[in-house]
């Protein structure tokens, strides 16, 4: 008679780690940041809720199981936060206003430049050039080929780019707005030998058509800064040494913003 097999049963015992107490510092950030919220929340009811309102408030804490002192300082917090999105409707209603005042102003200063560019002489309207930017309204006067603006490494303004300038003068001041000026220079550098560079070269430029704006009847007080680029923006960057790039900016300082559906551009009409 055959034995049968012995069976031969191996119990292991799970060896259970002892759980890490939590880190006390992580608890104690815990509190800190949901004191913090508290805070905050306390400081926001208190700085926009009416002294009505905190009354109501004070006395739901003062007497926190009656349930009338309950519903009133529900009803007044429900309130104090339709009046914050009334008063931000408004604010942005405002807002868009000016917006569109700011845009009709514009356009209007961009029609009379435009008629007055028949006074001048003959291909030199296309030198101006009106556009939208960030701050305002860009106005760009750049030199053209053949056609310097100032005299070679001065600032010496040449006289047809002179008279575009104390034309400009009547119609910026019309407009109410504060300016800046910004002069710019191409890449083409001073000889090692010479004490100026392109920085010297643009802030001169810059300062001389401030002069020239003021002689035109522009307020000296709404001129906030003048400014030289030197070669730091080239509007031709793949050729800095083009007479595009020498050029002067006056720039409207205003609320209006681009929108997607205007152009970056204003052409004038030429003569």
């Amino acid at each position: 008679m055959k034995e049968r097999p012995t069976t031969i049963v191996v119990k292991r015992g799970i060896r259970r780690r002892t759980p890490k107490p939590r880190s006390k510092w992580k608890n104690a950030l815990a509190d800190f940041s949901m004191v913090c919220l508290a805070l905050f929340i306390f400081m926001w009811m208190a700085d926009t809720a009416t002294p009505e309102q905190k009354a109501g408030i004070a006395g739901y804490f003062r007497t926190p199981g009656n349930k009338e002192q309950i519903k009133l300082a529900v009803e007044k917090v429900r309130i104090a936060q339709l009046e914050l999105e009334a008063a931000a409707t408004a604010k942005l209603n405002s807002d868009g206003q000016l917006k569109e005042l700011e845009k009709r102003k514009y356009e209007e200063l961009v029609a009379r430049i435009e008629q007055q560019t028949v006074s001048l002489p003959e291909k030199i309207s296309e030198a101006l050039q009106v556009s939208h930017s960030p701050e305002g309204l860009r106005v760009e006067i750049r030199e053209l080929k053949g056609r310097p603006m100032f005299a070679r490494g001065s600032d010496r303004l040449m006289p047809a780019y002179r008279q575009i300038v104390i034309m400009l003068a009547p119609r910026l001041e019309e407009t109410g707005s504060n300016i800046m000026v910004l002069g710019h220079t191409d890449a083409t550098k001073f000889s090692s030998a010479s004490r100026r560079d392109n920085w010297d070269l643009s802030s001169a430029r810059a300062q001389k058509t401030r002069r020239a704006l003021v002689e035109g009847g522009f307020p000296v007080e709404r001129i906030t800064q003048v400014v030289g680029m030197a070669d730091r923006q080239l509007r031709d960057p793949e050729n800095p040494n083009d007479a595009s790039n020498r050029r002067v900016e006056i720039i409207l300082l205003g609320n209006h913003q681009k929108s997607d559906e205007e152009s970056d551009t204003i052409k004038l009409s030429a003569n």
